[in-house]
């Protein structure tokens, strides 16, 4: 009898911890509810300030349209404007990113070369200038004009 009271014993123990656990489940499934309602409402509070937002908003176009006297169609025809400026803007910076890629580097090197050449004469040239001031002489060889008597 002893042994029979204690298994009903645990039983009722084993009911009510079931019954505890439930429970806690219970709670913790009204804890996030509650806080996806929480999340909830601070997003409609959100919303609500965007869609007082976009009512200010559209009552200043409104009220910007009606005083300059600018129509929906003429918009229009400035936004396509500026989509086709976009366009060819786009299409333009395009062109020139591609072009800067098919630049050959031996071609490259040559023209630097080139441009050192040059720097490299009219270096001397200068250098001449400075030693024979007056040109060395080839000035002198033509007779002077109207404009140097």
């Amino acid at each position: 009898a002893k042994r029979s009271g204690t298994a009903t014993l645990a039983l009722t123990h084993m009911r009510r911890r079931k019954a505890a656990l439930d429970e806690v489940d219970r709670c913790a499934t009204i804890l996030t509810n509650l806080d996806t309602s929480e999340l909830s409402l601070e997003r409609a509070k959100g919303d609500k300030q965007l869609i007082q937002t976009f009512s200010t908003l559209k009552i200043a176009m409104e009220g910007i349209r009606r005083e300059s006297g600018v129509d929906s169609e003429d918009v229009h025809e400035l936004m396509n404007d500026v989509r086709e400026d976009a366009k060819m803007s786009s299409l333009s910076a395009s062109a020139f990113g591609d072009a800067a890629f098919d630049i050959d580097e031996d071609e490259l090197n040559a023209e630097f070369k080139l441009l050192e050449e040059e720097c490299a004469i009219e270096a001397c040239a200068i250098e001449a200038c400075e030693i024979f001031p007056g040109g060395g002489g080839d000035d002198h060889a033509y007779p002077p004009s109207d404009s140097e008597r």
